[in-house]
């Protein structure tokens, strides 16, 4: 079984770097400063490092770690949503006894060594080896007759003078002390280091005040910056995912006291990197943002960087199945979000390994429309979840309508106002069609409720052009559903729509009248250029038909004959039928009698002149002249796909069993499919079936693949 070396998850894991290494631009960029202060003793830098999910955050972050290797100290964070005091509690959990130890005894040692270099007692040597940290300094003190409880309270004062910190440099003094069999004291002094309640014995030596506030904690910190960071030493601090602490609210008292923990590495010479999503600055108060040295904003992969990560995963044992053609359209298609494209380079190896499919940009597509989804329960439960919380009134899997297009996921009533949200969850969105089918279901919503905010959650991928013409519809941006950021993201989401609704339930219905029109402006706007789309395609239609409707009702008779003449398995007028195997020519006889269903002219003038209902094709035509020449185009490249599909197989099967290089050619006709069809608004046909066909749509979206897996 072939392995795949491409992850899963592409997920870093902190300090530890797997996998071949790319250098984007963010991380030559973080290297270079970082190699500047290493180079420049006492220059202290604060870098923010920003950027959205997947971007590579944490692998810069694991990069610079890696890339000091031994030359500083180093700890790296990674903060949760408990507030600052949280972000104390992990900086002390990933503290070793010996990361408080050593610089003690260092300070301790130095003491000591200036006691003896004025006594004499040991040789200019000796002194040197105990100032170098080579000599333990306790084994200095039991073997030479020194003052101990002068030298400890001069260590104290030494850390004091380091620290700014009576308290912590007394708690750490005490570590220097022999301690009872038990340990009681220095077990003491770790309890309250890590937020504990002082013990009984810390108290009585004044070490009376609890870490548990903003304030308290990060003045901790700030003394272990000095500490670590005194004389020409240097030191290296990594948080990460800031944004969930910064997020949280601090108050006015608790970003003053991160400020001041910022200024510290300044005023220290030491180096912080703080990175976190994009609203990580924002969130900052503006003088906290002044202490920042540095910004870095994190870049998506180009073609050549995919390229050079493919080739370095792969090495030189396995074949590379990535054409650069096709790694152009995989960067464009995840936006070059670098865990996008690793994951869906792992998708696609795993199907050209254990398949044998060809990796084309139709497979790419196919791809990432099913890497990293979630389940839909997951989803859904996730949802109901924070609507729960949040005490929101609702409904799943409503109908607001009679249309197909009116089913919403979630329909959220809000205590006060009148206003409704609807929540729709999605695949992945990539391209052109996807957009316009999610247009008309956002517009189809509106006409019944005009003042419904809609939320699209996708699940999946979101390519940018789709993405940014949704923007304009939605009442806020796509959220592509991310399982760890989800709640705190639709909450935020919601949080500011019930504001409004609560805001506007106090206007006076004048004033409620004028903001919706207002919003409709703004909406009419957004989507001008899909309106302006949709009115070419329609005006090349009226152009030649407006004063043509017999014609028009005269093809679709013709179109109706060649509709039950394909179904019957022969192909255009005057051609020999080729037979396909009986499950690719289902797949072809299950999407032109969908069509037929919304397109059957001649059962409507039979009963024009049977005397039936009058005026039925009028009504018929009515419904549309757009969906009308969607249906004639759409009946066209069927048609078509079905005779170059039939002629492809007559020339393949003449060689059995049909060899897998023929598949390549099958492959190209059903990617023309795909590409002809993505300029066809197949959506509006639903306006030919007044709803009542659900899975209309999703037939000819689903053809080419279905008629692919049919022949293998």
């Amino acid at each position: 079984m072939t392995v795949n070396p491409f992850s899963s998850m592409a997920v870093t894991h902190v300090p530890e770097v797997e996998g071949p290494s790319v250098d984007t631009d963010p991380i030559r960029v973080a290297k270079a400063h970082l190699d500047d202060y290493l180079t420049t003793p006492h220059t202290g830098n604060v870098i923010v490092v920003v950027g959205d999910y997947g971007t590579g955050k944490s692998r810069l972050a694991a990069e610079l770690l890696l890339h000091v290797n031994a030359r500083c100290r180093r700890i790296y964070l990674e903060a949760t949503p408990n507030g600052l005091v949280g972000l104390y509690r992990t900086f002390t959990d990933a503290l070793r006894q010996e990361d408080v130890l050593e610089p003690v005894n260092e300070v301790y040692a130095e003491i000591i060594a200036d006691e003896l270099h004025t006594t004499g007692i040991l040789s200019p040597q000796q002194v040197q080896l105990l100032r170098e940290g080579a000599l333990d300094p306790q084994y200095a003190v039991r073997n030479v007759s020194l003052p101990l409880s002068s030298l400890q309270g001069r260590t104290e004062t030494r850390l004091a003078d380091i620290t700014r910190h009576p308290m912590l440099s007394k708690a750490m003094a005490l570590l220097l002390r022999e301690d009872d069999g038990e340990n009681r004291l220095k077990n003491a002094v770790w309890s309250w280091l890590r937020g504990g309640p002082p013990d009984q014995m810390l108290v009585e030596r004044t070490i009376d005040q609890r870490l548990d506030t903003d304030g308290a904690a990060l003045a901790v910190m700030s003394a272990f910056v000095r500490l670590y960071a005194r004389g020409d030493r240097q030191f290296l601090m990594v948080i990460d995912e800031l944004h969930k602490v910064v997020t949280a609210g601090p108050d006015d008292a608790g970003m003053t006291a991160f400020k001041s923990l910022l200024q510290q590495f300044d005023a220290a010479g030491a180096f912080l990197v703080l990175a976190g999503l994009p609203e990580l600055e924002t969130e900052l108060r503006p003088d906290v943002r002044q202490r920042i040295t540095h910004r870095i904003r994190m870049s998506g992969f180009g073609t050549d960087q995919v390229c050079e990560y493919i080739e370095q995963t792969l090495g030189d044992s396995r074949d590379n199945p990535f054409s650069r053609e096709v790694v152009s359209y995989l960067v464009g298609l995840a936006d070059g979000v670098p865990r996008k494209v690793i994951q869906l380079c792992s998708e696609l190896y795993r199907r050209w390994s254990t398949e044998g499919t060809q990796i084309t940009d139709e497979l790419v597509r196919e791809a990432a429309r099913s890497v990293g989804l979630s389940s839909v329960n997951d989803v859904e439960a996730a949802t109901a979840r924070v609507l729960d919380a949040e005490g929101l009134t609702y409904l799943q899997r409503q109908f607001v309508g009679q249309s197909v297009d009116t089913r919403v996921d979630f329909w959220v009533t809000f205590p006060t106002g009148t206003a409704r949200c609807a929540i729709v969850l999605t695949d992945s969105v990539l391209n052109s069609r996807d957009a316009e089918r999610l247009t008309s279901k956002v517009l189809a919503l509106r006409k019944i409720e005009l003042d419904c905010r809609v939320l699209l959650v996708v699940n999946g991928a979101l390519t940018p052009e789709p993405g940014d013409r949704l923007a304009g519809v939605l009442s806020r941006p796509p959220l592509v559903y991310q399982r760890l950021a989800y709640g705190d993201h639709l909450t935020a989401l919601l949080r500011a729509i019930r504001d409004e609704v609560r805001t506007e339930a106090r206007y006076e219905p004048i004033e409620k009248i004028h903001q919706a029109l207002e919003q409709i402006t703004r909406q009419q706007a957004s989507i001008h250029g899909f309106v302006e789309r949709l009115a070419e395609r329609l005006d090349q239609v009226r152009s030649t038909s407006d004063d043509r409707m017999e014609t028009i009702a005269a093809r679709l008779e013709e179109i109706a004959g060649e509709l039950r003449l394909v179904r019957d398995g022969g192909q255009a007028a005057g051609e020999l039928p080729v037979r396909l195997p009986p499950r690719v020519d289902q797949e072809f006889t299950r999407a032109i009698d969908r069509l037929t269903e919304v397109l059957d002219i001649s059962a409507v003038l039979a009963e024009e002149f049977a005397g039936g209902r009058p005026a039925t094709l009028l009504l018929y035509l009515r419904k549309g002249l757009e969906p009308v020449a969607v249906a004639i185009l759409l009946h066209e490249i069927v048609v078509r796909f079905r005779a170059e599909v039939g002629a492809w197989y007559q020339e393949a099967s003449a060689i059995s069993p049909i060899p897998a290089g023929a598949y390549d050619r099958l492959n190209e006709i059903c990617h023309a499919f795909d590409r002809v069809t993505e300029q066809v608004p197949i959506a509006k046909l639903e306006e030919l079936a007044d709803g009542s066909k659900p899975d209309l749509v999703r037939t000819f979206y689903n053809l080419p693949l279905n008629v692919r897996h049919a022949f293998r």
